[in-house]
């Protein structure tokens, strides 16, 4: 979603230098992480932030993965450089870089804001399927129409054009 709101969708990955490309990945997860993470909220409940079994705890409200809240814990300053430092290397010897402790069992929930927005505006014939498509090219968002669907959680065919309806002619005749 950051790449989405912040980057433009015409950039070559080919052309663009490895410096700006380091540059658009850290805003982009900066954007992630002060959405998932807001600042004031998740500093209330960082009680222990040196203590790497209370971020198992925390997993389950915030449902982030625990090496992401302790980066987001070195962000707000709520960890020093040893103590982030030291966190990780623990998560390395535990092994939790590829797998976390209740990785199997939190189910993230599907996001459904824009989906319900976007269903909104179409029942409400606010716009039409073309109009949507078309809004969004304008704004450089020239992707598929499944491609929109599947990032907004759409159902498929949400978006496929409407055939404009055909009036039968009806012709009287007298007999």
């Amino acid at each position: 979603m950051g790449h989405i709101i912040l980057h433009d969708w015409y950039y070559d990955l080919e052309l663009i230098s490895r410096e700006e490309f380091k540059k658009i990945e850290q805003e982009a997860n900066q954007f992630a992480a002060e959405l998932l993470l807001p600042k004031e909220s998740f500093l209330n409940d960082l009680i222990y932030p040196n203590k790497l079994d209370y971020y198992v705890e925390l997993k389950k409200k915030w449902k982030v993965s625990i090496s992401a809240m302790i980066v987001r814990a070195y962000q707000l300053k709520a960890l020093s450089y040893n103590q982030y430092q030291y966190l990780m290397r623990q998560i390395s010897k535990k092994g939790w870089r590829k797998k976390e402790p209740l990785d199997n069992v939190l189910k993230v929930p599907d996001p459904i804001l824009l989906q319900k927005a976007v269903d909104m505006i179409l029942t409400n014939d606010v716009l039409t399927t073309d109009e949507f498509i078309k809004g969004l090219s304008e704004h450089n968002l020239s992707i598929d129409r499944k491609e929109v669907e599947m990032l907004l959680g759409l159902k498929e065919g949400t978006l496929n054009p409407v055939p404009k309806s055909n009036p039968i002619l009806s012709f009287k005749t007298d007999v």
